[in-house]
């Protein structure tokens, strides 16, 4: 008889590409490290956005205007 456990996957991504870790905690300290040098990032747990930051776009329209 097998069993079998899925372990969580956590990434972080940037526009430059992204990168898989193995715990929550390392994914948090490199999520935080491009949040502080105001770099867009996005972080995912099993493939589902759980939380992400942007700059806005220059080229786009000012909505307020």
């Amino acid at each position: 008889m097998y069993f079998v456990q899925q372990l969580p996957t956590f990434s972080v991504e940037t526009e430059n590409g992204s990168t898989l870790y193995p715990s929550l905690n390392l994914a948090e300290i490199a999520y935080q490290k491009f949040v502080k040098e105001n770099i867009p990032v996005e972080f995912f747990r099993d493939g589902i956005l759980e939380k992400g930051t942007r700059v806005p776009n220059p080229f786009l329209p000012d909505p307020k205007n």
